[in-house]
């Protein structure tokens, strides 16, 4: 018998893993000690009655030292109830949450993850253990249909067109399509105005997302745009002063 007693946690220890059957593998040095101290071995005897709720135990112990033990196998039962010693402790979470649900345990629709857990995470009360729990929202991934992203505005360019539309058309140059030019896919696009003058003009031609994919220069009145794809197209009419005389809108249907 050694001088050196196991203990008060180690002397739980071993009555829970003697009671759960499992006392192969508790640690060496502990069932080693039990081997060789009759004192700690009754000890855990004692311990283990008062786990399995004996009134009579074999003899009896000081009152702070029986309140001392009954701490210490509170804690050790909580956590035995949460993580086995053959599992991880995700897996031992998961496993107790898919119990609780099986038992008809309230659930939420939200993801419940248990994660770090230490001491102050497990309270144990007359109905079971409790896990305090982290409620993490799912994120919601709203995919866009292909019409919303062909025919998504552009916002300054849509500010722009706005005010030719609004605005009193004074230039020399008469814009004759319309504001906003329709078209069904395959289909050409003719842009027309009026310039007796033969002025020359840029024509700049941008897609929804406001990015400039084409650049055209004349001086007749008008210009034919072929080969564009479904969805919202903006163009801009521009002099040789680099005045910015109309924008419009071209759409191109399926």
């Amino acid at each position: 018998m050694k001088d050196q007693h196991l203990s008060e946690n180690e002397i739980a220890q071993a009555a829970e893993f003697l009671l759960d059957n499992k006392y192969a593998k508790l640690d060496d040095s502990i069932r080693k000690h039990l081997k060789e101290c009759d004192d700690c071995a009754s000890e855990v005897e004692f311990m283990m009655a008062m786990i399995n709720g004996e009134k009579r135990v074999s003899r009896p112990l000081p009152v702070i030292k029986i309140l001392s033990y009954a701490a210490a196998a509170s804690v050790i039962v909580a956590l035995f109830v949460i993580f086995s010693p053959d599992d991880t402790p995700e897996d031992s979470i998961q496993d107790n949450m898919i119990a609780q649900t099986d038992n008809g345990t309230e659930t939420t629709d939200s993801v419940q993850l248990y994660t770090n857990l230490d001491i102050d995470t497990v309270k144990t009360t007359e109905e079971g253990t409790v896990v305090k729990e982290v409620v993490v929202e799912k994120p919601v991934n709203i995919k866009k249909s292909d019409n919303d992203i062909l025919y998504a505005e552009a916002a300054e360019l849509e500010k722009l067109v706005a005010r030719f539309d609004s605005a009193d058309r004074s230039s020399d140059i008469k814009i004759l399509s319309p504001h906003v030019f329709e078209v069904k896919s395959g289909e050409e696009v003719k842009l027309i105005w009026e310039n007796s003058d033969e002025v020359e003009l840029q024509i700049e031609l941008f897609n929804n997302k406001g990015e400039l994919i084409n650049n055209y220069s004349t001086v007749y009145d008008n210009i034919v745009i072929e080969n564009l794809e479904n969805g919202l197209y903006y163009w801009k009419l521009i002099n040789e002063d680099f005045d910015l005389l109309f924008c419009g809108k071209i759409i191109i249907k399926p």
